[in-house]
């Protein structure tokens, strides 16, 4: 385990801190999420805000729920993940309870660097992976709007859920959570004074396949980024996008600050 002292000097550098390794010698495989129901309980309010201090006095809980992740998975054991929506719901919980982990033990507040937290490695389903590469995973959905409904503690993705995520109702919720992140103006971000959408990076790296799909389905060619997001949306979202009809797509930043809650 990191001590306090070597994330802190990790986190000063801005690099990665080094990987996190857990004892996880008896841990039984098991596709049990409960510590994680017992943090978002506590720390996860309904706007999908964090609590930070709340989060800190869970660290046990955290460090039982990663344990599990570190040694079950999808890879290590297929048979308790069998469907593409087990899989799913697996990688969205695994995302939440490593991302809340990673804040709580890098005792970050404000804006960590995507070194110190997206890419901060850690073991999940048997291998050393990060944040980012748990997305990469998403993003081989066969639909896009998974990676863009990802739950996450930043305030420029979609937000985090106050309960893990089940298998049975993992496809409705993704297009719920889509809909809801793109209607949301502090966390899909339009500037009007520049005429820009702000895409967030991680459908950036995918928007070109986002327009080809977009095409292909809808039998047309020249196609906007704008336009094959909001493909089949309604309410906020829609009316977003539609009020923002040529204005350029553009890569948004790859850091931003922490959705929490705020302290008065």
């Amino acid at each position: 385990m990191l001590t306090a002292a070597t994330v802190a000097l990790a986190a000063l550098g801005g690099c990665a801190p080094p990987m996190v390794r857990l004892d996880t010698a008896g841990v039984k495989p098991s596709a049990d999420f409960a510590d994680l129901a017992a943090v978002l309980h506590r720390c996860v309010n309904s706007d999908g805000l964090l609590d930070l201090d709340a989060a800190a006095k869970c660290s046990d809980l955290l460090d039982a729920q990663v344990k599990k992740l570190a040694a079950c998975g999808p890879d290590t054991q297929p048979a308790l993940f069998p469907s593409s929506e087990d899989r799913l719901a697996y990688w969205y919980n695994a995302r939440m309870a490593w991302e809340l982990k990673l804040v709580v033990m890098g005792k970050y507040r404000d804006e960590p660097t995507p070194a110190q937290l997206e890419e901060w490695p850690f073991v999940v389903d048997g291998k050393e992976r990060t944040l980012s590469q748990i997305d990469m995973i998403l993003a081989l959905d066969d639909d896009w709007r998974v990676v863009a409904a990802a739950p996450s503690v930043r305030l420029h993705r979609a937000e985090l859920s106050d309960k893990p995520f089940e298998a049975a109702e993992i496809r409705p919720a993704v297009l719920r959570r889509y809909e809801k992140f793109l209607g949301d103006p502090r966390r899909w971000v339009i500037d009007i004074d520049r005429h820009s959408i702000l895409v967030p990076p991680v459908l950036w790296r995918i928007h070109h396949a986002i327009i080809k799909n977009f095409e292909i389905s809808y039998r047309t060619t020249g196609a906007t980024l704008n336009a094959a997001l909001g493909a089949g949306l309604s309410g906020p979202a829609r009316r977003r996008l539609q009020d923002a009809v040529g204005y350029e797509a553009v890569e948004g930043p790859s850091n931003g600050p922490l959705a929490v809650v705020a302290k008065h």
